[in-house]
């Protein structure tokens, strides 16, 4: 990854935590590694935890951010998801989030997926 796009990454989590503020959020974690890969944010909006996948575009030459977040990486979140869950024993309800950034637009939330049958 180089390191305009490493910068990149770092910006657009770091706009996408102050969204998620803006709204009420509590930022709880960010950048938690699983043995599956990378939750960018955990953050908690009332009772739930939810786990939220940054996506930060500086141009839509490969698509949006929005279309970053296809079925296989909704598969993959899902696992990260519940290996996370599963390793802090927690029970209470989870969702996951996704934030998309394009240029220097505002961020958006653009989908939410509901891990409610966590075990």
């Amino acid at each position: 990854m180089s390191d305009e796009s490493k910068q990149l990454g770092r910006s657009g989590e770091e706009r996408a935590a102050e969204f998620l503020m803006a709204r009420g959020y509590t930022i709880l974690a960010r950048n938690c590694r699983t043995r599956f890969g990378e939750i960018d944010i955990i953050a908690r909006d009332g009772k739930a935890a939810v786990f939220v996948e940054v996506k930060a575009r500086s141009s839509q030459s490969f698509g949006t951010a929005r279309e970053a977040v296809n079925r296989k990486k909704q598969a993959k979140l899902a696992l990260i998801i519940r290996d996370f869950v599963a390793a802090q024993n927690y029970m209470g309800p989870v969702r996951c989030e996704v934030v998309a950034i394009d240029g220097r637009g505002e961020p958006e939330l653009v989908s939410e997926m509901d891990f409610t049958d966590i075990d």
